[in-house]
């Protein structure tokens, strides 16, 4: 078993299987006609992701949080996530989320699975109400320096760390991670150490 002392995930279509935070938000506000719209600009390049979250963020300006819990509510995890998370706290294993998804989520999956470090980007929220806005505290290629900064707080050499993710935004946290794991997605298969479908692969990689 590799002597891993910090596990790093990403969120969406990483720690989830399938629709993302932000598609549930716009089904549950309504507003999926210009989310689908900010979608298809920002996969045609039209859009960077920091100009595809703010105009989401707007477009549900003055939502209650509800809104934001129900849609978190109906977020499925990918297989083996939860086992794997059990079996790093069994070792005593940090572990850190590191994602440019919706920050408010990103808090509610650490809390729910005792996850030690969460960076993300929450949405900006007045009297329990939606306004419209979002801080972009990790910002695509960021994920990176966000990584170096764990790894010194917490004295990791790079064969102590390992991270997850599923998009090119994830390439630069394994710079400072020896084993790193790409989910789903095939057209990064060989810019990581494993490619993976589950978790349940992570576990027997790694021999948990």
């Amino acid at each position: 078993m590799p002597n891993i002392k910090l596990f790093i995930f990403d969120v969406d279509h990483t720690i989830t299987d399938g629709t993302t935070i932000w598609e549930y938000m716009h089904q549950e506000c309504s507003t999926w006609d210009n989310g689908k719209q900010y979608l298809q600009q920002f996969l045609a390049q039209e859009i960077d992701f920091d100009e595809f979250s703010r105009r989401d963020a707007l477009s549900w300006k003055d939502r209650d949080i509800n809104y934001l819990h129900r849609a978190q509510a109906k977020i499925k995890m990918t297989p083996g996530f939860p086992e794997l998370i059990q079996k790093l706290h069994e070792q005593n294993i940090k572990t850190a989320i590191i994602s440019s998804t919706v920050g408010q989520f990103a808090e509610y999956l650490a809390d729910k699975y005792r996850i030690d470090y969460c960076y993300a980007n929450p949405l900006g929220i007045q009297n329990n109400i939606l306004d419209g806005t979002i801080n972009l505290k990790v910002q695509g290629e960021a994920k990176g320096m966000f990584a170096k900064n764990l790894a010194e707080k917490l004295n990791l050499k790079k064969e102590e760390m390992a991270a997850a993710g599923d998009s090119h935004f994830d390439l630069p946290m394994f710079e400072y991670a020896e084993h790193s794991f790409i989910l789903h997605n095939e057209k990064f298969k060989d810019q990581c150490k494993y490619f993976v479908h589950d978790f349940f692969a992570v576990i027997k990689i790694i021999g948990l």
